[in-house]
């Protein structure tokens, strides 16, 4: 799924019923759809945020940006 994964690329990963959340220090959030094992959706945080840490939980997508530490509600599962 990704063709540059390495020992040294840094992710984060997170699921919910239906999907893996995938976040890297070099892309935009990659949506894993748990059935059929394919990204299904990228989604590009705003400027100025890189990587972190993810979190799914109280039916919302969350990431602590690792750059700057801001805390964002990416959206509703």
């Amino acid at each position: 799924i990704f063709p540059n994964a390495g020992p040294s690329m840094d992710v984060d990963i997170t699921i919910d019923a239906n999907h893996v959340w995938v976040s890297t220090n070099d892309g935009p959030l990659n949506v894993i759809d748990a059935n059929t094992n394919t990204i299904s959706e990228h989604i590009t945080t705003p400027p100025g945020i890189a990587g972190g840490a993810l979190l799914a939980a109280t039916g919302s997508i969350w990431l602590i940006a690792e750059n700057n530490g801001t805390l964002l509600r990416l959206r509703s599962t």
